[in-house]
């Protein structure tokens, strides 16, 4: 459920949000009422929790504006405050619409019940909000005024009280004046007053004391105590001192130390403030006390070297070290710590061990953490199961002892983790690996035995036991070596003892129950982890009946041909090669042959007219796999229920097939149409890739394929008598159900994606096809076809992504390329173009300084500057076509019809220009593109399509631009458009959809070339 609170007390939001969310809760939050009104609109929370003292606006407020809001008015309203408490207020609050008004500090089991009646109420329809919320406006600010000035008079009682307290409080400040001394003196303390205009000081009795010194051996100044202060010390405590005395600090504190009567130097620690200054802010009395603390720093000397030493152990270890407060937040730890989490040292800072942990682990710790703080004692060995910064999970053995304050309360807690995951890791791999071995070695169906080095059985399983026809106990400890009986199995046992495999099949009789039967047995060494011969271990295969049953196989031949007669089946025993070892009366009758004639000859050939070769498939199957396979069909007219059985060897080899057909033609005509259609739909469902349901009107699954399980995890068992609710969301079992009506009402409905999520928890999407199944002419049910698309949907968005991203760089590109163009064509238009007029004219000026009869030089100035108003048409025409200075200045339209009349003067083909309207405005960038495009595709019809004439046309209405552009010349084949290096084409259907436009290209049927584009305008 997604609750939203309301407090201004974050500390308060936190605690709530804290364990709403460990009841499984969604919380969002907000710090005033006008926050949380807005958070409603949005989010449409099941609940609102406010509390009704808060800045900006209050909960009776917010209350007021969520029921008179038809889009919030039917939101569950609870009060949770710790100001307003009184009968009055909790009436006040049902008047503004409230459903609940719970005091603050209750405990959370009553508080929760109470959120969970509230959402009953809400479910069963209690609710009729509008009626319970006072109409009149004026009715409600009374009331709402009511309470304010109930809540200031309140307030001023007691300020009114605190006023009295202060005045007794004063009377024993004033009392306790003459104690003063006594307390300074029983504290030790020494005390000045000094003026700090004269330099003259007073000193108590006591500070003189501390040095060792009576009060009168000691001048009343302040040199006296310079002289006493250490050289070391001085410049600190006297800058201390002038900075107090000059208001940069409002108190002065010093630690310095000060030499006693008998030389020895004393640590003293000095506070004190100036109490009095003239009008220009000058210090003129200074007063402070003197504590000594020799004892102190000796201590903190001690201390610090112990926890440097302590520090420099907590750094060395390898396991963590940690120090949170009461809340869960880390104050300190080691770096071992930091690896083992994965965080440097700057981000773990201040980190709650809730970071690294889910919110079930978080619970669990926080348990922990609560136990210890009730009893004071530490908790070693317990699991913190953690998530490190990298996602991976890890396992961390943790003891936590709480830390506490001189009055014996606890304000925190220690401790030591060891990351424990490789070691958990591989007991659990252990443990898995011993579990399989433990199932496979008691479930198989083979007798395992172990035995040591002197052939001792060590243990065994219980089908040995059983294959012996003993017990456990006499099995155990008995010795192979000295008590087996039978020669062969007791050389295989040594042939292992010796470090190779051994084997023995054959009759044995049990030493230790007596039992003889028929077995395999395969002796193999067993060696220890250093390759050292260690003992063996046996499998032992009771093999009696598959003795028998050869023997039973060799007698059963004999009896083949009576067998074969006494069938009314039409049947025949073949060999690998098809040739026939032997028929009944019945087959030969069959085809009119007689039996010298059959036997010995190949089925296939001899019979070729008369058996399906399919039959040759299914022999050559039953070869292979040695099962038996059955086989209905149908040739010339007659239906066959065929049944191939394998015949096995001694080895349990096939070394023979035996095939009995039984003529029902007259049963399958009548059963015929129904069961080619039963197992076709058997058949596509078993072997279907995708998934096949059929379902009731109403939604009952009643049969679903085993491709189920493969694709969403599921058992068909599973599946099967569930509607879509139980699997889908409320969303997607909705939309089930109207393809559901669809199909019911005879519709086929095909290409429906629905979103569910798979058994271990993974989202899937499926493509349904939604067919009717009709019985007697009416709608009965509905067979869904389902293909898991989730692959190909992932691969749609992750294409599509990549197409888009691949089109902005391409965007982004072309812009690039037009703005390069652009500069360069300015470049060389202005600066080129410049030095070629300014040298034309300077020709021209030396063209005419040369004399008349100076002929030879006045023709070469004159070719000179032939010469260069050729270059200058040049960068002309090389600046246009980078970038034609007409786009810019007059822009697309006459763009286009100088690109037009340069083309035509060039190629002599007529190209026909129509722009409606003439005057056409559009972006840069899309003015640029269309105007790339036509370019492109001129220069196409110039290069490639041998026409006479062209045409280009330039729209532009409301919605959009066009641009046409025809030819009468070979025409584009489909070939040359598809071709993938055809970079021409690529580059202008990349222009036009970076604008989302359209651009078609095809082949005229009489003959030419037709360039569709189409681009709609943004409005």
């Amino acid at each position: 459920m997604r609750l939203l609170i309301v407090d201004d007390s974050q500390i308060e939001r936190m605690i709530l949000k804290e364990m709403l969310q460990a009841e499984g809760h969604t919380v969002e939050e907000a710090e005033n009422g006008k926050q949380a009104l807005k958070q409603a609109l949005l989010s449409q929370p099941d609940m609102i929790i406010s509390d009704i003292l808060m800045p900006v606006m209050d909960g009776f407020k917010l209350c007021r504006e969520i029921r008179a809001d038809h889009r919030t008015c039917d939101i569950p309203f609870v009060f949770y405050t710790g100001t307003y408490t009184k009968t009055e207020d909790e009436e006040f609050a049902f008047k503004m619409g409230a459903d609940r008004f719970l005091v603050k500090n209750m405990e959370w089991e009553k508080f929760f019940r109470e959120l969970q009646d509230v959402i009953k109420e809400k479910k069963m329809g209690e609710w009729n909000f509008p009626e319970r919320i006072p109409k009149d406006e004026k009715e409600i600010y009374k009331l709402y005024s009511e309470r304010l000035i109930k809540k200031l008079e309140d307030k001023v009682t007691e300020l009114e009280s605190e006023v009295s307290w202060r005045k007794k409080l004063e009377k024993q400040l004033f009392d306790s004046q003459e104690s003063l001394q006594m307390a300074l003196d029983g504290a030790h303390l020494g005390m000045w007053d000094w003026n700090v205009q004269t330099g003259e000081a007073k000193f108590n009795p006591q500070w003189a004391q501390s040095f060792g010194y009576t009060p009168e051996e000691l001048l009343p100044h302040l040199s006296t105590w310079e002289k006493l202060l250490h050289p070391d010390d001085r410049q600190k405590a006297m800058a201390a001192l002038q900075a107090n005395l000059s208001g940069t600090t409002d108190v002065y504190e010093s630690e310095h130390r000060l030499k006693d009567k008998d030389g020895f130097w004393h640590w003293f620690l000095a506070k004190g403030k100036v109490v009095s200054r003239d009008t220009a802010g000058e210090a003129l009395r200074h007063v402070g006390t003197f504590l000594d603390i020799t004892d102190r720093v000796e201590a903190k000397k001690t201390l610090e070297k112990s926890e440097k030493k302590y520090r420099t152990i907590l750094e060395k270890i390898e396991d963590g070290y940690f120090e949170v407060d009461l809340t869960g937040n880390l104050a300190f730890f080691n770096k071992a710590l930091c690896d083992i989490l994965g965080y440097p040292e700057s981000e773990l800072k201040g980190k709650n061990y809730r970071s690294f942990m889910n919110a079930q682990n978080a619970k669990k710790t926080f348990q922990t953490f609560n136990r210890v703080f009730e009893t004071g004692e530490p908790l070693k060995g317990f699991d913190w199961k953690i998530i490190r910064k990298n996602g991976t999970g890890g396992y961390l053995d943790t003891s936590v002892s709480p830390v506490k304050d001189k009055e014996e309360n606890v304000i925190g807690f220690r401790g030591i983790a060891r990351d424990v995951s490789e070691r958990r890791l591989m007991e659990q791999f252990l443990a898995e690996s011993e579990e399989r071995y433990r199932l496979i070695f008691e479930s198989a169906p083979a007798g395992i035995f172990h035995y040591d080095k002197k052939g001792i059985i060590r243990a065994c399983n219980q089908a040995y036991v059983d294959i012996n026809g003993s017990s456990l106990g006499k099995l155990i400890g008995f010795n192979l070596l000295e008590s087996v009986t039978n020669q062969l199995a007791m050389n295989a046992v040594k042939k292992s003892l010796a470090g190779s495999p051994g084997h023995y099949e054959g009759e044995y009789t049990s030493v230790t129950g007596g039992r003889t039967s028929y077995i395999k047995a395969d002796f193999v060494p067993v060696l220890s982890e250093s390759k050292n011969l260690d003992g063996g271990m046996c499998v032992v295969e009771d093999i009696t009946e598959r003795k028998k049953a050869e023997d039973a196989l060799n007698k059963s031949e004999r009896e083949a041909g009576v067998l074969l007669n006494a069938t009314t089946d039409a049947a025949v025993l073949l060999d690998p090669d098809g040739i026939i070892i032997n028929i009944n009366d019945t087959f030969a009758n069959r085809f009119n042959k007689n039996k010298g004639d059959i036997i010995g000859k190949c089925i296939w050939s001899k019979f070729s007219s008369n058996i399906t070769i399919s039959r040759k498939d299914y022999v050559r199957e039953v070869f292979e796999t040695g099962k038996p396979v059955t086989v209905v069909d149908e040739f010339q007219g007659i239906w066959d229920y065929t049944n191939i059985f394998p015949v096995l060897d001694a080895s349990e080899k096939v070394t023979r097939v035996a095939v009995f057909a039984q003529d029902i033609t007259d049963r399958k005509r009548a059963e015929e149409a129904l069961r080619e259609s039963e197992e076709r739909y058997r058949g596509l469902a078993e072997r279907s890739p995708g998934i096949i349901l059929l379902s009731s009107l109403d939604g009952v699954c009643q049969f679903v394929s085993p491709s189920i399980e493969r694709l969403l995890g599921y058992r068909p068992e599973e599946v099967i008598g569930t509607v879509p609710g139980d699997f889908y969301s409320p969303q997607e079992a909705g939309r089930l159900l109207e393809l559901l009506s669809r199909v019911g009402k005879g519709e086929t409905v095909r290409n429906f994606e629905v979103r569910l999520v798979r058994k271990d928890g993974s989202p899937a999407v499926l493509e349904l096809e939604g067919i009717p199944v009709r019985r007697k002419g009416r709608v009965a049910g509905v067979q869904y076809l389902g293909r898991d698309i989730t692959d190909r949907k992932i691969a749609e968005e992750e294409l599509k992504k990549s197409r888009q991203q691949l089109r902005a760089l391409s965007k982004h590109l072309q812009q690039s390329r037009e703005q390069e163009r652009a500069a360069i064509a300015r470049e060389i238009h202005d600066d080129l173009g410049q030095s070629l007029t300014a040298i034309k004219m300077d020709i021209s000026w030396l063209q005419g300084k040369i004399p008349e009869d100076q002929e030879v030089l006045r023709h070469k100035a004159q070719g000179t500057i032939s010469l260069i108003d050729s270059a200058i048409q040049s960068v002309k025409r090389i600046s246009a076509e980078l970038r034609p200075g007409l786009l810019d200045d007059l822009g697309l339209p006459a763009a286009v019809e100088w690109q037009a009349g340069d083309y035509q003067k060039r190629s002599g083909i007529n190209i026909n220009v129509s722009i409606a309207p003439e005057e056409i405005f559009l972006g840069e960038d899309l003015s640029i593109a269309i105007f790339r495009v036509c370019q492109e595709s001129l220069t196409n019809i110039v290069r490639h399509s041998g026409a006479t004439d062209a045409w280009v046309d330039l729209s532009k209405n409301s919605s959009s631009v066009e641009l046409v552009v025809t030819d009468n010349g070979s025409g584009i084949s489909e070939k040359e458009i598809a071709k993938k290096n055809s970079f021409g084409l690529i580059g202008m259907r990349e222009r036009i959809h970076s604008f989302g436009g359209r651009i078609k290209i095809s082949r005229i049927q009489d003959g030419g070339t037709k360039i569709a584009v189409r681009v709609p305008l943004d409005k």
